[in-house]
Order: C-alpha cells, then structure tokens, then sequence
C-alpha cells in the first residue's frame, strides 16, 4: 500500500502503525502533479477533499471535483498487489 499526501507529518501520524510494515510506503507529493510509481497498482482510493463548511458552502466544486475529476487539492491511498 502506498499512501500520498502533500504533509509528510499528517502521513507519519495517520498511518503510524503501518510504517514498519515492509508492504506499505508513504509519498510526500501532490496528485495534481505527475507521479512516477514503479510498482503495479491494482486499486487507487481517493480519499481527501476540502472539508470545513465554508469551502462547501462557498465553492462546491472544491470538493467535488477532486472526489469525481481527480483534481484540485486532494491525498490518496494505493493498494499494490502482494506479488
């Protein structure tokens, strides 16, 4: 499993229990930018979009899109197969 974000902390915090585990890695990036992964991906789950009340209210397509389009601000999880 890959996970990606843009705030290295946030990764490290949110999957400490998995940091040892030689079947997960973590990748500091932007999903707006190119990713260069070596290994095969067989899933991807996005999983990130802005959350507080404001941005929703304000500007919808900030959250939608990223969920359905795959752009603007947003992190993600890989699953690679186990081979």
């Amino acid at each position: 499993v890959i996970a990606l974000s843009r705030n290295e902390e946030k990764l490290e915090i949110g999957f400490s229990k998995y940091l040892n585990d030689p079947r997960f890695r973590i990748i500091v990036g932007n999903i707006q930018e190119n990713l260069e992964i070596d290994e095969k991906v067989d899933y991807i789950f996005h999983a990130a979009s802005p959350m507080e009340s404001k941005v929703i209210k304000n500007k919808p397509l900030d959250v939608i899109n990223p969920n359905i389009l795959n752009r603007g601000s947003s992190a993600m999880a890989l699953a690679t197969s186990s081979t």
